[in-house]
């Protein structure tokens, strides 16, 4: 049988949501399981049935593409008087018709697209301009780029040698990593709503109990590694220098840099044995 107008020939269990009145419904589908055209039909027979007109009806999808599609879907729906479920009655097709015409005011997009239309509505009680702009993924990544960068040459420009002999001493990678998780976080709390400032400063906590802790594993690391292997390798040095460069750093007394070594200790899997024992 030929696809409908919504793009699939609906199953007993589209049917279902298609035809599901009012309510919170949850419908879990696999990629590929005709999820637009289901909702398209649900769409579809919400005007048809007088349930709600189209600028009543939010719907969101992941991608524009999906969002463009779905809008088409629709269109050629309310166009054609296809449900989907059936033949419509001659009172349906009237609202079809109706809502056909009355699609440029359909909302029918993408979380951030939907998003950006309630700011620009309300831009002056958000405070913001309501030229906005979102920007892209790669765009995204480049003010990214631009910001941790600033921030590191900052963070290097008042802590001078030290910071940068700490950060190479950690891993060549550091940097990378420490954007990684950043980077992370600060999505994580957006996302979830959170103020994205640090806590207020608390007490120092017990430090020199691990770093002794540290430099006794230090110390096994390295005996362990010069018995179990015989011929020297790049990876087994490495370790090695990092480990004496983390207990060189220690060793200096600066609290803040201590911990630092407890931290780094914790995310080296070089040094698994001192992160175990810190």
């Amino acid at each position: 049988m030929p696809e409908a107008g919504g793009g699939i020939d609906p199953t007993e269990s589209q049917r279902a949501v298609i035809e599901a009145g009012s309510g919170s419904i949850f419908v879990a589908a696999g990629a590929g399981s005709g999820k637009t055209g289901t909702l398209t039909y649900r769409f579809v027979n919400a005007v048809a049935r007088g349930e709600a007109r189209v600028e009543e009806i939010l719907a969101i999808t992941f991608t524009r593409k999906a969002a463009a599609e779905m809008l088409d879907r629709i269109r050629s729906c309310l166009r054609e008087g296809d449900t989907g479920t059936g033949t419509a009655t001659e009172e349906q097709r009237r609202r079809m018709a109706e809502g056909w015409r009355e699609m440029e005011r359909a909302q029918i997009d993408t979380v951030h697209g939907f998003c950006a239309t309630v700011l620009r509505a309300n831009a002056l009680a958000a405070g913001i301009d309501p030229d906005f702009a979102v920007i892209g993924d790669a765009m995204r990544a480049q003010v990214e780029d631009e910001v941790f960068d600033e921030a590191l040459a900052q963070l290097l420009d008042e802590e001078g040698e030290r910071a940068l002999e700490f950060m190479t001493a950690y891993d060549r990678n550091f940097s990378r990593k420490l954007k990684k998780g950043l980077v992370g976080t600060y999505n994580l709390m957006r996302s979830r709503g959170l103020a994205v400032e640090l806590p207020p400063p608390g007490g120092a906590p017990e430090v020199d109990q691990a770093g002794r802790r540290l430099s006794r594993a230090a110390r096994a690391l390295e005996a362990a590694v010069r018995e179990k292997y015989s011929k020297s390798s790049v990876t087994v040095e490495q370790n090695l220098a990092a480990a004496a460069r983390l207990k060189d750093v220690w060793n200096r007394g600066d609290p803040r840099w201590r911990l630092g070594v407890v931290a780094a200790t914790k995310g080296h899997r070089g040094l698994k044995a001192v992160r175990e024992e810190v």
